[in-house]
């Protein structure tokens, strides 16, 4: 799974703040058709800070640095910093290649590979349904709020 772990300081009401939080790439990063990760709204999420509040604002003027990145990730986050561009171009990258019919066939006899594909897909297709519902009708009962 790939994972990145994003920080920042700031000053707020005299006093220093340091707020962090793991992103999981998959939950994140798709949810914007660019390459931008609101980060810092990611940061307040996971910490509980109200988005519409001062304190949110002095934390979009804050810098941000990465560490901590597991999986894909790893090879751009350097320095601090993460290179989401790359990123994303890389991911698709593996995405197109397990598409293609030569990756299936060089899994065909793994068993232990048909599972993990078994269980991406299903899992891909969960969320994507439960995406499509949440437009459709807002209320609507998905996989994951039954």
């Amino acid at each position: 799974m790939d994972k990145v772990t994003a920080h920042l300081s700031f000053d707020y009401r005299g006093q220093s703040h340091e707020m962090s939080a793991e992103l999981v790439l998959a939950d994140c990063l798709w949810s914007s058709a660019d390459d931008v990760l609101d980060v810092p709204r990611l940061i307040a999420d996971a910490n509980g800070v109200d988005v519409w509040s001062y304190e949110f604002e002095i934390m979009q003027q804050s810098e941000v640095w990465f560490d901590g990145a597991q999986g894909l990730a790893s090879v751009f986050v350097q320095d601090g910093r993460f290179d989401v561009a790359s990123y994303r171009a890389a991911w698709q990258q593996q995405v197109d290649a397990m598409l293609s019919p030569e990756w299936h066939a060089s899994i065909a006899g793994n068993a232990d590979w048909q599972i993990c594909l078994q269980q991406a897909v299903r899992q891909a297709w969960l969320q994507g349904y439960a995406a499509g519902r949440a437009d459709a009708d807002p209320g609507a009962k998905t996989p994951e709020n039954r």
